[in-house]
């Protein structure tokens, strides 16, 4: 089994895994427009993760960053143990002893945004929905700030924004600004996933394209037909140690991120999705 993959010089490299015997790929793209109307927001988003996540570099020791942070939060966010129960001892160091701390994670006073920390890590994810970006950034910004402003983050040498859009009986090849040909023994392409890594001025996107899938995690597989959007957009091997900065270079992951999906769908497409303005 292989391929071919014919692209125009500095356009994307796609790998297509399929299974049966193929002869030839063929995929162009050009979904990167510059000055392009973007949508405020689509009805519904659906999206089913937006993930944003830090790695950081931190003068406390990864056994109490997060007995640290639940004591700086707790009158702004709600800890959620995980189940079943698992408790992290933090033994006493000097004069400082802080309570066992469960694992889990943390929601927002809304319930809305759910917030997961490590030793040297932040993400943020939606929980349930969506609330959009500008309460999601608003949360984002006001944990970081408090954390650079209390010398807890020395630096920030990763950021990446992710998220994952999935569509009920879509076929994608129909709906996106991409050509894909290949030649099969029956030319049914009925399921398939196009991944793809590459670099977009300051940023590394990685992309994943998954169509007409049947299956629901946790739970017997059903015939649901879903397609899934899933664009990853990277700054990493940097180091900011200003929260303004890092903030900045998280709104234009955000940013990038938006571009690349609303480039991605042709025009007849979003207008099913109610785009606003």
């Amino acid at each position: 089994m292989g391929f071919k993959h014919k692209s125009p010089e500095n356009e994307p490299s796609f790998s297509c895994p399929l299974k049966g015997e193929y002869v030839c790929v063929e995929m162009h793209t050009g979904f990167i427009e510059k000055n392009m109307k973007i949508p405020k927001k689509i009805s519904p988003d659906n999206l089913i993760a937006t993930i944003v996540q830090v790695l950081f570099e931190s003068p406390i020791s990864s056994e109490l960053f997060l007995g640290t942070f639940n004591s700086l939060f707790s009158d702004s966010l709600k800890f959620v143990a995980a189940s079943p129960k698992k408790t992290e001892i933090i033994p006493k160091i000097g004069e400082l002893l802080l309570e066992p701390i469960e694992k889990g994670f943390f929601l927002d006073k809304e319930e809305k945004i759910k917030v997961e920390v490590t030793g040297n890590s932040l993400g943020f994810n939606l929980y349930k929905s969506y609330v959009g970006w500008e309460k999601y950034f608003a949360l984002i910004g006001s944990i970081i700030g408090k954390l650079f402003a209390a010398g807890y983050i020395k630096e920030i040498n990763r950021i990446g924004v992710r998220y994952i859009s999935q569509f009920a009986k879509v076929n994608l090849f129909d709906s996106l600004n991409i050509n894909l040909s290949i030649q099969l023994p029956n030319n049914d392409l009925n399921s398939a996933q196009i991944r793809t890594e590459f670099n977009e001025d300051a940023f590394r996107v990685i992309l994943n394209l998954i169509n007409r899938i049947n299956q629901v995690n946790g739970e017997l597989r059903k015939n649901l037909n879903v397609s899934i959007v899933d664009i990853d957009v990277i700054q990493e091997k940097i180091k900011l140690d200003n929260s303004k900065i890092v903030l900045e270079t998280i709104a234009n992951c955000h940013q990038k991120q938006k571009s690349i999906f609303f480039s991605l769908l042709k025009p007849e497409f979003l207008e099913t999705l109610n785009p606003e303005y």
